[in-house]
């Protein structure tokens, strides 16, 4: 691929349009994430974490292979035949793997080395259950390209929520339970209006057997992915809870959770509205414009995760002393700069390299990719908390993620001929050095102010930008092209 950037203006005008889907929700989630450092103390934190991040796992398990198969096949579904007997089958899938949700979250909850109470059960199976069923319609608004349900979707739960988890811990008690409790009454909430507007219905007992069967074939290699790329992104909470238990679980997933949340919110920003368009292009016949629109998306995935990543790294001391409770400071400290590459690294794999799985259809790659990278963590996880406690835990969870990445990215090079935009990647690293060093020579004039930060933060991000538009000049020119509400691209 050319190192000269021609815009893609598709591709940046579906990615602004997905934009405030991709911003609201998760920065409202990285600001609970904060807020609660503050009020719930380390063991009740840990669990509060760990049971959202069973949840995602639940949903890997139970629900996953459906919304690969509708994010993948709906949007070629053009005959109404096709349409009836997906939205008949969908309500059947949902409401027969809810028990299955139901049974392990409860498992999910067994694994806690906190008190387990009738409440906190309740709250982490309809948290569960609404969580799973919102994630699911997201995905296919988004197969459909309604871009305002997908912003719904993954705004109106995570908004409405963090208001009623936050109420409840303050005026009823500081605990998990509770904070569970306003998370689902508002996706319960938000899900009502999502299914009326999506036409969802659980009246239909049918089950097309072509499409579940279909949807299985698709899907379980991405079950089976998933969970083991769970393990790779979650393992770390595992081994610290078995071996030093609830409260330094909590101590490290502020950092862990941080870090890696923010990785995944910067990658969302772009896959969101990429793969439908790599898709689109397969459809029409052009394998290797399919392979150019991966290689776009993945320079703009680079853009926004090497400087997020290396900002991080050069803020974190002086950006957690200003916002998290001093209990937690030390240990996020340490974690979270780790935590934000090794969260970087996965996702440029799962948004980029693995793509290319998903649409050449070998899910089966992406499984064994992902099963390396989960034992690579695991293996390194062990051996850095022997070697040097939590912290070393976090360094070999990075260990890991790296090692899945380079397999990652040299399996779909050899297998599709995945295009590796070198000369961006060249550009971006420049910009960002360049973006370290105004960081780094700006003085820091008063630590206990956020003011200063906000400032220094400034001056790195006009750095970059401005060395990115002296280093890709035909940028500017592509951009007075596009248009980006009026839905014409000249």
């Amino acid at each position: 691929m050319s190192s000269r950037w021609s815009a893609d203006p598709m591709l940046i005008r579906q990615t602004l349009l997905y934009l405030p889907a991709q911003l609201i929700g998760p920065a409202l989630q990285l600001f609970a994430a904060v807020i609660w450092t503050h009020w719930l103390t380390p063991d009740a934190y840990g669990a509060l974490l760990f049971l959202i991040a069973g949840q995602e796992l639940i949903s890997v398990i139970c629900l996953s292979w459906w919304s690969y198969y509708t994010l993948r096949y709906l949007g070629a579904v053009g005959d109404a035949e096709g349409q009836r007997r997906y939205l008949a089958s969908e309500g059947s899938v949902l409401a027969m793997t809810s028990i299955v949700q139901t049974i392990l979250a409860v498992l999910v909850l067994a694994t806690l080395s906190i008190k387990v109470t009738p409440e906190l059960i309740a709250a982490t199976v309809l948290y569960t259950l609404t969580r799973s069923a919102i994630a699911h319609l997201s995905e296919r608004a988004r197969a459909s390209s309604r871009i305002e349900l997908y912003t719904f979707a993954q705004t109106a739960g995570p908004a409405l929520g963090f208001v009623l988890a936050f109420s409840a811990i303050v005026f009823i008690a500081p605990t998990a339970e509770n904070a569970l409790f306003g998370f689902a009454i508002a996706q319960a909430i938000s899900l009502l209006f999502l299914g009326r507007a999506m036409h969802l219905s659980f009246g239909s007992r049918t089950l097309d057997r072509e499409t579940l069967e279909r949807a299985l074939r698709f899907g379980i290699p991405l079950v089976i992915a998933g969970v083991v790329g769970w393990i790779s992104v979650n393992g770390i909470r595992v081994i610290i809870n078995e071996t030093r238990g609830a409260e330094a679980m909590g101590l490290v997933s502020v950092g862990w959770s941080l870090g890696q949340r923010l990785a995944v919110t910067m990658a969302m920003l772009v896959t969101a509205a990429a793969f439908p368009l790599a898709v689109k292009h397969l459809h029409d016949g052009s394998r290797e414009e399919s392979l150019r629109q991966l290689a776009n998306s993945g320079a703009l995935l680079f853009a926004l995760l090497l400087p997020t990543s290396v900002g991080l790294v050069l803020v974190t001391p002086h950006l957690i002393a200003l916002t998290i409770a001093k209990p937690f400071q030390a240990v996020t400290v340490a974690v979270l700069p780790i935590a934000v590459i090794a969260g970087s690294l996965r996702n440029m794999r799962l948004h980029f390299s693995d793509q290319a799985f998903l649409l050449f259809e070998r899910t089966d790659l992406a499984t064994w990719v992902n099963g390396f990278e989960a034992v690579a963590v695991i293996l390194f996880c062990l051996i850095g908390l022997a070697v040097d406690g939590i912290v070393g835990a976090a360094a070999g969870c990075l260990a890991g993620s790296f090692l899945g990445a380079i397999a990652g990215m040299s399996l779909s090079r050899l297998r599709f001929g995945l295009i590796i935009p070198w000369g961006h990647v060249a550009r971006i690293t420049i910009a960002t050095a360049v973006m370290a060093l105004v960081v780094v020579l700006t003085p820091d004039r008063d630590n206990a102010s956020i003011l200063p930060l906000v400032l220094k933060v400034g001056d790195g991000i006009i750095a970059y930008a401005v060395t990115l538009f002296v280093l890709y000049p035909s940028f500017r020119r592509s951009l007075r092209h596009l248009s980006v509400f009026g839905g014409a691209v000249t």
